[in-house]
């Protein structure tokens, strides 16, 4: 029932370490991984002519979803960055994961 709430393209953006460059020093690869999520603003400093700068959203995805704290999502155009490690949700009823949730920032501002 839950995946019906989950209605928006999320463009997750997994990162994971890649051979070593020319001077030993890691790499990183990103893999894109279209899913389903819903995004939610959270809190927000508003500036001067109604501009919001700072603002924190929630992103909602599904139990599976192998997000982590090093990753970064594409909404609606939107860059983010996942800020600290994301949380499986339980359900009280069934002890199963429920869903995931992450917070993020904007990544371009």
């Amino acid at each position: 029932m839950y995946s019906r709430l989950l209605k928006r393209d999320v463009t997750l953006k997994l990162r994971s370490s890649g051979a070593e460059d020319d001077h030993g020093n890691p790499t990183t690869v990103v893999t894109d991984l279209l899913v389903k999520g819903h995004i939610s603003q959270h809190s927000g400093i508003e500036a001067q002519q109604g501009q919001v700068v700072g603002a924190g959203f929630r992103l909602f995805l599904a139990a599976d979803a192998p997000v982590t704290g090093w990753d970064a999502a594409e909404i609606d155009g939107l860059s983010y960055e996942v800020v600290g490690a994301p949380w499986q949700v339980f359900s009280p009823r069934t002890g199963t994961v429920h869903h995931v949730e992450a917070d993020i920032r904007r990544a371009d501002t």
